[in-house]
């Protein structure tokens, strides 16, 4: 419901906080309360099944060729894949997708 979607939100600022592509707001989250329980269960919510197995492949550095191998899809399915993990998480590029997963403990 609402509060599952605003706990979520929450988590995920966090996540972003963490990974460093925003600054903390004063007076709000601050990136040393986060563990990894909490970083999995924004993620969790936040992505599909097969865009956390995506996630955790980007954390291994992985190209989107590397990861349609992997996953025995197409290389336009990994880059859509992709695509949607930087977009849901408000992620700037892979090297963050990649360190909030190990921050996860994902990877």
């Amino acid at each position: 419901g609402d509060r599952q979607r605003r706990q979520a939100i929450r988590l995920l600022r966090l996540a972003q906080v963490v990974a460093g592509t925003v600054g903390p707001e004063p007076g709000g989250v601050r990136c040393a309360g986060a563990d990894a329980a909490q970083l999995r269960l924004g993620i969790d919510r936040a992505l599909s099944p097969r865009e956390r197995e995506v996630l955790a492949l980007l954390a291994h550095g992985l190209t989107d060729r590397e990861i349609a191998a992997r996953l025995g899809i197409s290389r336009r399915t990994a880059t859509t894949h992709s695509g949607h993990v930087l977009s849901k998480l408000k992620l700037p590029n892979r090297a963050a997708a990649a360190s909030l997963a190990v921050k996860a403990g994902l990877a």
